[in-house]
C-alpha cells in the first residue's frame, strides 16, 4: 500500500492598514488587556507584548505591561506584521498577521503558498 502526502498549503493571515487601525482603536476604546507585538518593515519582532496607551490619526503609543516604558510608532504603515496575546474579535492569539498596505487583494492558492494579487 502506497501512501501519498497531501500538498502543503501555507496559510497567510492578511489584514489591511484600516483593519489594523480599527483593531487598535477597539482595544484602546474598551481598555482591553490584550497585548500587541509587532514587526516593522525591514526589522525584527519586538521581544515583548505591549498595551495600547494612546492613538493618533496615523500612529499608536504602546506601553510595557508595567507602564515603565512608552514606545511611539508615528505611522502604522511601518508595521509589517503583528500578533496578539489574547483573542479579540476575529483575531486569534499568537498568529502572525501580515499588514497589507494596498487597498484590495485576492488570495491566490498554489500548492505551497498563498500569493497576493494586487488589484489596480
Amino acid at each position: 500500500m502506497k501512501i501519498e502526502q497531501a500538498p502543503l498549503v501555507k496559510v497567510i493571515h492578511v489584514v489591511s492598514r484600516i483593519e489594523l487601525k480599527q483593531l487598535l482603536t477597539s482595544i484602546f476604546k474598551y481598555s482591553a488587556a490584550v497585548g500587541f507585538r509587532y514587526r516593522l518593515i525591514d526589522d525584527v519582532w519586538r521581544p515583548d507584548f505591549m498595551k495600547v496607551n494612546q492613538l493618533t490619526e496615523r500612529g499608536v503609543m504602546l506601553e510595557t505591561d508595567h507602564g515603565s516604558r512608552l514606545l511611539f510608532i508615528p505611522n502604522l504603515s511601518a508595521i509589517a506584521q503583528f500578533e496578539l496575546d489574547d483573542s479579540w474579535g476575529q483575531f486569534e492569539p499568537y498568529l502572525h498577521y501580515n499588514v497589507f498596505s494596498g487597498t484590495a487583494y485576492i488570495p491566490v492558492r498554489t500548492k505551497t503558498q498563498i500569493r497576493l494579487k494586487i488589484l489596480k
